[in-house]
């Protein structure tokens, strides 16, 4: 009995797609880290903590891409 499981390969879209998406995640999270420090430090930046907001929101969406295309 053959448990191998054939999985479709990614396109060269799918995978810019992947790259660019884990690159916006990734940079919500390090400026999220930044804007809780500067809360910490009781150093508001008002428009910079919108635009992490609206990022945050961006890349979370763009991660349910990436979940959508590997499974």
């Amino acid at each position: 009995m053959n448990s191998s499981v054939t999985r479709p390969s990614l396109d060269n879209a799918q995978i810019a797609n992947i790259a660019a998406c884990s690159v916006v995640y990734g940079l919500a999270i390090f400026c999220t880290a930044i804007s809780i420090y500067n809360k910490a430090r009781r150093k508001v930046l008002y428009v910079i903590d919108d635009g992490l907001i609206i990022l945050a929101v961006v890349s979370s969406s763009g991660l349910e891409n990436i979940w959508q295309l590997l499974v």
